[in-house]
């Protein structure tokens, strides 16, 4: 009982109209025709008035008439028709879904505000079943649901000014809506709820007696607010019950009709509102009057430790581990959803003699075919992984798109495994078609039939691919552990999406035991030689020769353990006078003794040592400790030729400083996931008994992302977001960012000085200019949000609001905390500036210093001043050094703050370059904002 019952009609499912949805539910039932039972066939609805609802109410009234009676009841009358079925006086209800919660408390998890995670509500009703808890307490009452729940919708805040976190609503007046069942209490937080209508609730907002709204989406549009919250923070919703012993007396034609109009209607209330709101979310989002801000698992955090106290009693009457498992994974919990299929894809990968013959271990001397596959879900008897979160980016990040091109690169490790004669182990290209994507009705049959062995892998892979199957034939040589290495790159070969290590043990013909190690398929981890990492170099985009190049990536053993870190070094200069003799090329390579990752990640480590730093700047070369440990770190060898190659580049490198002013040095890092991580090499330049580079070096290391620029093109407008009052700095910062003196003006320059501003600023999608930029930004940059004051409103602005388009070739400068640390929430906001046309950016991996951040800051505006007074073009490189000059000299030579600018490096291309006056063709310059 309960599950749904299949009619197919033929052409009515593109029918988009309520006449022709009624019209189809006539013609798919006409078929089941039944004579009412002796006693009458009684169905109650108490819903919510909206058109949505009405049309649903009639639709049903017409399909079932001549089977039962279908009553309407105003929703206020919703407890009294639940009771009614429970006493087996009426055969079936529709209902509120948070009416059950008085009879069955865990439904109030549908009502319970901030409680389900940020994805799209309505996975959480839309052709799902109920969670099993929700069914055992309708079955204690002797109920059961007819379906899942209808999605009736979700609740936004709509507001005059920016407000998103908990705090940015003390003292706020919130009009709520009286026709909810349950009115949202934000006196929690410090606000006051006031109850109104929603048609009310437009008036009351122009005339400014109330400062927020909580409305459905719909509405939004329609109370001239400024600002929409997606809080998505309380769901309404429809559900059918019935009493088990009274429904299953009913004949079953009658039972198999009525079931079949309520699922439709199911359905296709389901489906309206959701596609309705989806119109809205898009009308807001396309909006120049209202600016969109999302909410991140941090502000609903926030909300719920709030609201915490009053949500107590609730969440003790549902179920706290219910609760808990709603806020952590609400797919699981409590629906069978949808929206996990399109993302249940893994990298399923196996060895065969021949399609019947998959093998877990290999015998030296025979051949195999080495298949990986892209599917949906895991392969009985493969070996699977999930994919990356860069590689489900990469697929999420064009929904129009039909294909979404990969190219996958092997590399066989170690010399075991080899090529079979005749074939090579070349790229391939993989296209993985968006409409193999989601899950479909066969995939968990067809994957019962493989796990039973009525199909090979290769018959599965047919049917779960989202491309087809990849093969390599290689033919085992020796014995050992052998290691296939897959990466896996966007179509262009740029930019590392995902990495794959395939481990197989191979043994000697008639060895019983195999080498010591796992069949494993671990995804994730670059395991790379030196090959691979200079193919990776070559195709970094930088448009002007560098003096020297120190690369480093991490490999990972062939057993397990940490991976260990190689390093690469080369002087231009050398290497070109060793061509010039016939020398042997000056390359040095050596692998670190010490793990490199853990070094720069590590709490304890060098962020412990930057932060003892910031305690002395005013003591006497306060950055020794900083400098010896990278002395120690990377260079140190594992093994004696290690430790000479290690020798030979520090002393290379103390020639280059010693040869040139301010030498620029290529550095890449790229650690086990594949990620470039930010190495702070110029910091070696600092003041200490160990100093390695007797002039200042700039550290500059390439873009994966960089796009193509026009010839000739260059940067010409200025967005200072600097503000008039920053958190934490001392008086005399306070003051300096008060004054108006130092803050050019001029065609093609804004500011945004406050957080209203600055959210105006990420999120307006289009530029004013159509000309590159320059944005200078001075703020506080936390996990995954940046703000200039904590009072502001909103209290910060997330890097999810990141909207805005920058033209190709624009830059920025960050003196913001830990926008380029190892951890992925410090590097989002860099990433995003990236994608979205920034060439350059200007930034340190550590925490800065709020008022050496301010001086740098003023620095760049007035170099930036200085060249459009003068007229003249200028490279990114240029402008970066005299700013980090004018900022050293501020403080004084020997200053521990002037060291502090050697944390800085330049991320990009070093080359982009100031236009020598503002382009003519900018209509849209503003002024001060």
């Amino acid at each position: 009982m309960g599950q749904r019952e299949v009619c197919e009609c033929k052409g009515a499912a593109s029918w988009s109209t309520w006449h022709r949805w009624l019209l189809a539910l006539l013609l798919c039932v006409a078929s089941l025709l039944v004579s009412a039972e002796d006693r009458p066939v009684l169905i109650d609805i108490a819903i919510p008035h909206n058109p949505t609802f009405d049309q649903a109410t009639g639709a049903i009234q017409k399909a079932l008439e001549g089977v039962a009676t279908v009553r309407s009841h105003e929703v206020g009358s919703a407890s009294s028709v639940i009771k009614s079925v429970m006493q087996g006086e009426t055969d079936l209800a529709i209902v509120p879904v948070w009416a059950l919660s008085e009879f069955a408390p865990a439904f109030g998890i549908y009502g319970l505000p901030f409680t389900f995670p940020e994805i799209k509500p309505y996975s959480f009703f839309m052709r799902s079943r109920l969670q099993s808890q929700l069914a055992e307490q309708l079955k204690a009452q002797g109920l059961q649901a007819l379906g899942g729940v209808w999605y009736g919708g979700t609740r936004v805040i709509a507001s005059q000014l920016p407000r998103r976190s908990p705090w940015d609503f003390k003292g706020a007046r919130v009009a709520v809506s009286g026709e909810d069942w349950q009115l949202m209490d934000l006196s929690g937080v410090g606000a006051e709820s006031i109850e109104m209508s929603e048609t009310q609730m437009a008036s009351a907002m122009a005339s400014g007696a109330v400062d927020a709204a909580e409305v459905p989406w719909d509405r939004v549009t329609k109370i001239n607010a400024a600002f929409v919250t997606q809080s998505d923070h309380r769901f309404s919703g429809l559900i059918a019950i019935y009493q088990v012993a009274r429904f299953s007396t009913l004949p079953d034609p009658a039972r198999q009709r009525i079931t079949q109009v309520i699922n439709y209607a199911e359905e296709h209330v389901s489906s309206t509102i959701a596609a309705r709101e989806r119109e809205a979310i898009d009308a807001v989002r396309a909006s120049s009057e209202i600016t969109w801000m999302g909410v991140d698992s941090g502000v609903r955090a926030q909300w719920q430790d709030a609201l915490a106290a009053r949500q107590a009693p609730a969440i003790e009457r549902i179920g706290s581990s219910l609760v808990y498992e709603a806020r952590i994974n609400p797919i699981s919990t409590l629906s069978y959803s949808v929206l996990s299929a399109p993302w249940s894809i893994n990298w399923n990968a196996w060895f065969q003699s021949s399609p019947r013959q998959v093998k877990a271990s290999l015998v030296a001397g025979k051949p195999y075919d080495f298949v990986l596959d892209l599917g949906r879900g895991i392969y009985p008897g493969a070996l699977s992984s999930g994919i990356s979160g860069l590689l489900q980016e990469e697929i999420a990040a064009d929904p129009d798109s039909d294909e979404i091109h990969l190219l996958v690169r092997p590399v066989l490790m170690g010399g075991i495994l080899e090529p079979a004669p005749g074939t090579d182990f070349r790229a391939r290209r993989f296209n993985v078609q968006r409409d193999r994507l989601p899950a479909r009705v066969n995939d968990q049959s067809v994957r019962e039939k493989a796990r039973n062995h009525l199909i090979t892998l290769s018959d599965l892979a047919k049917e779960l691919s989202v491309d087809g199957p990849m093969v390599w034939p290689l033919i085992a040589r020796q014995a050992g552990c052998a290691q296939v290495v897959l990466s896996i790159w966007d179509a262009a070969g740029l930019r590392p999406l995902d990495y794959i290590v395939v481990s197989v043990p191979v043994s000697e013909v008639g060895q019983k035991d195999p080498q010591a190690c796992d069949t494993s398929l671990r995804g994730g981890e670059l395991v790379s030689g030196m090959e691979q990492l200079l193919e990776v170099g070559k195709r970094a985009r930088l448009s002007s020769p560098t003096d020297a190049a120190l690369h480093l990536f991490d490999s990972i053993p062939r057993g397990e353990g940490d991976a260990t870190t190689v390093a690469v070094f080369v002087d231009r200069s050398e290497i070109d006078a060793a061509q010039r003799q016939g020398k042997t090329l000056p390359v040095y390579a050596w692998e670190l003794a010490g793990n490199l990752t853990h070094f720069l990640e590590q709490d304890s480590m060098l962020p412990a040592s930057i932060a003892n730093t910031r305690q002395r700047l005013e003591t006497p070369q306060p950055y020794t400790e900083v400098v010896r440990q990278m002395n120690n770190i990377l260079f140190n060898g594992r093994t004696q030729t290690d430790q000479r190659n290690a020798n030979g580049a520090r002393t290379a490198m103390q020639r280059l400083s010693q040869r040139s002013e301010a030498p620029v040095v290529l550095v890449r890092y790229f650690d086990s996931f594949g990620q470039m991580q930010n190495l702070p090499l110029a910091l070696l330049g600092a003041d200490a008994p160990n100093q390695l580079f007797s002039h200042r070096i700039t550290v500059v290391q390439p873009l994966q992302d960089a796009r193509t620029l026009q010839p000739g093109a260059c940067f010409s407008g200025w967005d200072f977001a600097i503000p008039r009052m920053l958190d934490g700095v001392n008086a005399e910062s306070a003051e300096l960012l008060m004054k108006d003196d130092w803050r050019m003006q001029g065609r093609e320059v804004n500011w945004y000085q406050d957080n209203t501003d600055l959210l105006k600023f990420m999120t307006q999608a289009e530029p004013p200019s159509a000309v590159s930029s320059a944005l200078v930004l001075l703020a506080h940059h936390g996990k995954g949000d940046v703000t200039f004051s904590a009072s502001g409103l909103p209290d910060r602005v997330l890097d999810s609001d990141m909207r805005r388009q920058f033209v190709p070739g624009s830059v920025a400068v960050l003196a913001a905390c830990s926008t380029l640390g190892v951890s992925a929430a410090s590097q989002t906001f860099v990433n995003m500036l990236v994608r979205r046309g920034v060439g350059a950016v200007v930034a340190s991996p550590f925490p800065v210093d709020t008022d050496f951040g301010t001086r740098l800051s003023v620095s760049f505006v007035a170099v930036a001043q200085q060249l459009r007074a003068s007229g003249t073009s200028a490279r990114v490189i240029d402008i970066f050094n005299q700013a980090l000059q004018k900022t050293i000299e501020t403080y004084g030579p020997g200053s521990g703050y002037a060291d502090m600018a050697l944390e800085f490096q330049i991320i990009g291309d070093p080359e982009l370059h100031m236009c020598s006056a503002p382009t003519a063709s900018n209509q849209k310059a503003r002024g001060v904002q």
